[in-house]
């Protein structure tokens, strides 16, 4: 018997998973939807740990069952917390704030808004259109970037905490 040691990181929270992995999460489930059998679920929940956690599908059949119901939990408990509107954050030395005035947006950006806001390949750029770069900031109050359909920042938002 070959003792195999699997060091990896498990995010207990939203905020520690970046949109660009449950996009890629989504995408299994979307795959694997009306079936019901044990084996597409079985799979379904061990790539949930290959994408989170950052382990080869191989590693992931050597994680000890114990380890392994205790991974999920972990995973599945984040996916279960509440989630406030988070106004800003950063990414790679960028600031993100949400749009300040939901009133206000224009037509582009409600459309944009609107077509992908529940299509999970394409939420980035719903999350383009909510979040942009602020630039400028007094005390809790910011001014973001105008809105630009052919957003540059789509590609960074993907790297967006999940929360």
């Amino acid at each position: 018997m070959v003792d195999i040691n699997i060091e990896l990181e498990v995010p207990s929270s939203l905020s520690s998973m970046p949109l660009w992995k449950y996009q890629k999460y989504m995408k299994i489930v979307e795959q694997n939807k009306g079936l019901e059998n044990e084996e597409a679920i079985e799979f379904v929940n061990r790539k949930l740990i290959e994408i989170f956690c950052g382990v080869s599908l191989k590693d992931v059949m050597n994680i000890p069952m114990k380890s392994y119901n205790k991974i999920s939990t972990i995973l599945s408990n984040a996916f279960q917390e509440e989630t406030p509107l988070v106004r800003t954050f950063e990414i790679e030395g960028v600031e993100f704030g949400f749009v300040p005035n939901l009133d206000g947006i224009s037509y582009g950006e409600y459309v944009d808004i609107e077509k992908s806001l529940f299509d999970w390949q394409n939420i980035h750029v719903a999350m383009g259109a909510l979040y942009r770069p602020i630039i400028k900031k007094y005390d809790d109050k910011y001014r973001i970037e105008d809105y630009d359909a052919n957003d540059s920042y789509y590609e960074l938002i993907k790297s967006m905490p999940l929360n």
